[in-house]
């Protein structure tokens, strides 16, 4: 930013990558505290204005690190095709690295009085498959978060039956002042639009 942001520093206290600092960024067993510095860390970036776009990618569709902070010691992805227990308590940890970072970001924003950094923000949590143990893709749910400062109507839960994610991407860039693009769906997803 051009001016200081209150409360940040160019050495910030961030007790997630402190406690990751000096660990094997690949090693399994080190996954669960990698993702909270990665979640301190963009949550930081965004707050401070050192960056408007994040992207947090945790895993890909072959991921097989074991959760074991969980107790599970099989890997995400064959819990994927069939151990929908344990699949959903992976998935609900990942649900809450996500309010983790919501929360993180629902605090004043120093620019815009009145509003939190989240107010003016919009994030999306997704998956690149719906059910891993069909291998479809139809139906892929989204959690989208965040005001997009006044563009997004929150506090919806919609079921679209077949309508594309990119409808989804293209009302996300709407929100950030990009128009006239779409990601080769039919235009913006008016349901989400303010």
């Amino acid at each position: 930013p051009m001016t200081p942001v209150a409360g940040c520093s160019a050495t910030p206290t961030l007790p997630a990558v402190a406690a990751a600092r000096g660990q094997n960024v690949w090693a399994h067993e080190n996954f669960a505290t990698m993702m909270d510095a990665q979640v301190e860390v963009a949550a930081y970036a965004l707050r401070c204005g050192l960056t408007r776009v994040v992207t947090l990618q945790a895993g890909y569709v072959n991921h097989g690190v074991p959760f074991t902070w969980l107790g599970i010691g099989a890997g995400h992805h064959g819990l994927s095709h069939g151990v929908r227990r344990e699949h959903a308590l992976c998935q609900q940890w990942f649900a809450l690295k996500f309010a983790a970072l919501l929360d993180q970001l629902n605090v004043p924003d120093p620019e815009d009085p009145g509003r939190s950094i989240l107010d003016n923000t919009t994030a999306l949590w997704t998956s690149e498959i719906a059910d891993g143990q069909n291998h479809d893709c139809k139906s892929v749910p989204m959690v989208l978060a965040g005001g997009g400062s006044g563009t997004l109507r929150t506090g919806q839960y919609l079921q679209l039956g077949g309508v594309s994610h990119a409808t989804v991407l293209t009302a996300m860039a709407e929100a950030m002042g990009v128009t006239g693009q779409s990601f080769g769906g039919p235009g913006a997803l008016r349901e989400i639009k303010a």
